[in-house]
């Protein structure tokens, strides 16, 4: 019995500590965000911009694609969602990690903009966006 219970902690411990998911911390700094949005006609989006965290919530600010929030998802049973806005888009993103262990977000909207944002990791998360003028 014991046997038993003792394998069951071992393999549940790896489930349980995923749900938690990376600390928003983990997703500071900036993004090279491209994708579509459904328009006519369809439009490309290329842009930069900035995560920052603010508690429990990531803020948002770019060069060209406007301001937002994003939130842990709560109403899904996969620990990799935040939802919220960039911009005029309310998305709902998963991220994942690529093989640096940097963060990649999927994001898709409700009007069918269709993002990708990834990490640029060219010196420290606390570099300022390069808009330009």
């Amino acid at each position: 019995m014991r046997a038993a219970a003792l394998c069951l902690c071992l393999v549940a411990a790896p489930v349980l500590s995923q749900t938690d998911g990376p600390a928003p911390e983990y997703f500071k700094g900036r993004y090279l965000i491209v994708g579509t949005v459904d328009a006519e006609p369809p439009r490309l989006v290329h842009d930069q911009l900035r995560l920052d965290v603010d508690g429990d919530e990531l803020v948002v600010s770019s060069c060209k694609s406007g301001a937002g929030r994003l939130r842990r998802g709560t109403g899904f049973e996969v620990p990799n969602v935040y939802e919220g806005d960039i911009g005029d888009w309310d998305v709902f993103c998963e991220f994942h990690n690529d093989s640096s262990n940097y963060p990649v977000l999927l994001c898709l909207s409700q009007t069918g903009a269709r993002l990708t944002l990834w990490s640029m990791q060219d010196g420290s998360a606390d570099t300022l966006l390069g808009c330009g003028a």
